[in-house]
């Protein structure tokens, strides 16, 4: 009889210890997600990255035109890598509300006559920014602003420009 009450008291016990466990997770305030990994800022920072993008290369046929150093480059197979960054306390006390690396890189570049495989792991590393509501381009390094020739560039490529 003393067991059967024992075994009886253990099992309320564990009820008791497990229900309110539950009970606690439940009452949990649901965690704090970044802004940076809301849905509306990710599908805003794509559209601004692809905008961005645009601003710097021209669609020739299957081909993608643009400048590095003030030189045409003719390029196929465009990608387009958006990579969130983390948004800091001081990045949310300042305004900033998402920032994202953009990395621009090829399959292919057309150099010296041939077609080559684009050795480099990217031809454009851009940066988009928004801060007290407003979208902000960038370059990965300053020495790049000079490279690409501003950013966004001063002047859109011409297909009529083409390295042929």
């Amino acid at each position: 009889m003393k067991r059967l009450i024992a075994g009886a008291l253990f099992v309320i016990v564990v009820i008791a210890v497990f229900d309110g466990q539950a009970q606690r997770k439940a009452a949990r305030k649901p965690s704090r997600r970044t802004i940076a990994s809301k849905p509306k800022e990710k599908t805003e920072a794509v559209i601004q990255a692809h905008s961005l993008v645009d601003q710097f290369l021209t669609k020739c046929g299957d081909s993608y035109l643009g400048y590095i150093n003030g030189i045409p480059s003719e390029w196929r197979g465009l990608h387009i890598d958006l990579r969130p960054e983390t948004i800091t306390q001081a990045d949310t006390l300042n305004g900033t509300s998402y920032k994202a690396t953009v990395i621009v890189s090829f399959d292919a570049e057309f150099q010296n006559g041939r077609w080559h495989e684009a050795t480099n792991e990217r031809a454009f590393c851009l940066t988009v920014k928004k801060e007290n509501g407003v979208w902000q381009p960038s370059a990965c390094a300053a020495f790049e602003v000079d490279a690409y020739g501003g950013v966004p560039p001063a002047r859109k490529p011409n297909c009529a420009e083409l390295p042929r």
